[in-house]
C-alpha cells in the first residue's frame, strides 16, 4: 500500500497562529452544571429516556452556559461562527 504524503510550508505568522489556535483549544472549559427536568414524556413505558431527547438536554445545558456567560446567539452571528 502507498500513502500520499503532503508537505507544508509554514512561515513564522502561520506558526505563531498555529500555536494560537492550539492553546484555545487546550484551555480547560469551565465547569458548569445544569439541571434538566426529565419529564413523563421523555421516557417510555420501561423508564427509558428516548435517544432524542438527550439531544434536548444537550441543548438546554448549552443555553444556560450561554446565559451564564452573558451570550446571546446574535454575538454568535457577529463572530460569523456557530454556538
Amino acid at each position: 500500500m502507498e500513502w500520499n504524503t503532503f508537505d507544508f510550508e509554514y512561515d513564522d505568522e502561520d506558526q505563531d497562529e498555529a500555536k494560537r489556535s492550539a492553546s484555545r483549544r487546550l484551555m480547560p472549559a469551565p465547569s458548569l452544571i445544569s439541571r434538566q427536568r426529565v419529564r413523563s414524556c421523555d421516557v417510555d413505558s420501561f423508564g427509558h429516556v428516548n435517544n432524542a431527547v438527550y439531544l434536548q438536554y444537550c441543548e438546554g445545558a448549552r443555553n444556560d452556559y450561554m446565559l451564564e456567560r452573558g451570550l446571546v446567539f446574535a454575538d454568535f452571528a457577529k463572530w460569523n461562527a456557530g454556538p
